[in-house]
């Protein structure tokens, strides 16, 4: 009669073998996707970032669409002199491909420690994701022939720094403005009265933090507190406008080459 147990048993241990081990490799192999889409591929992106090696420091940057036109994009810096001398007539060149755009920053003259706007548009042949090099040209007063004279430079030599920025940004946001706010921007006050100015400045529509704000006056028979106002964590300056005798004032707030006026009648 014979031992064993027959083809149909050797057919049912390969299928339970086969449903025993492929649980465990597809497991094997849905635990490899994991680490390879959680974990090596976020490593490979780089993180948002605007860095300079040296030579520029980068405050803030944004890169929005062009509300004029969805196929164009704006990429908007805020860059400080880290150096101890000024610059003048800086100028940003952003490399995408084999492309570049440049445009020049406001303002002309940057003193030290002091910061500057770059804004430059281009094609949006990137999708919603940029890399892109940043060259910055700029003149070195500190090695001008003859020094810095009345806020310009004598034949001052060029420089070039070299940044990057990498930017992951939704398609659907466009280019706010970069603009200088005043508040009110037209009053009436009592001769004699102290009246509070504030200012915003907007950078790519956003307020900005920790800068000094300037103000003048058209009318010397008024006066200013602190001719300044430095912004808070909320972007807002302030300054009080005094005057002593009946007449208009024209107050200016200005910062980077942007600025806004108000109108104060006193009577």
């Amino acid at each position: 009669m014979g031992g064993g147990h027959g083809p149909n048993y050797k057919g049912q241990s390969a299928l339970e073998y086969l449903i025993t081990y492929g649980w465990a490799i597809l497991i094997i192999v849905a635990a490899v996707g994991m680490l390879y889409f959680y974990l090596i591929v976020p490593m490979s992106v780089p993180p948002n970032n605007c860095d300079f090696i040296v030579g520029v420091s980068c405050s803030n940057y944004n890169v929005a669409i062009s509300p004029a036109s969805k196929n164009t994009a704006n990429v908007s810096l805020m860059l400080e002199n880290p150096e101890y001398y000024p610059i003048e007539d800086p100028v940003m060149v952003v490399g995408v491909g084999t492309s570049n755009y440049s445009s020049a920053c406001s303002p002309s003259f940057v003193n030290p420690g002091a910061t500057y706007v770059c804004s430059a548009q281009m094609p949006d042949s990137f999708g919603n994701h940029l890399k892109a090099n940043v060259y910055i040209k700029e003149y070195n007063c500190g090695l001008s022939k003859y020094g810095e004279f009345n806020g310009t430079c004598a034949d001052p030599p060029m420089q070039i720094y070299k940044g990057a920025i990498y930017d992951t940004f939704d398609q659907n946001i466009t280019v706010r403005p970069t603009k200088m706010e005043i508040s009110p921007a037209a009053a009436t006050v009592a001769v004699g009265q102290d009246y509070s100015i504030n200012s915003t400045f907007y950078f790519a529509g956003v307020p900005t933090h920790d800068i000094t704000i300037n103000y003048t006056l058209n009318n010397t028979d008024a006066r200013l507190e602190n001719a300044k106002g430095f912004t808070g964590s909320s972007g807002n300056a302030t300054d009080t406008i005094y005057a002593a005798h009946a007449g208009t004032v024209k107050v200016t707030a200005s910062f980077d080459g942007y600025s806004a006026n108000a109108i104060i009648t006193i009577s």
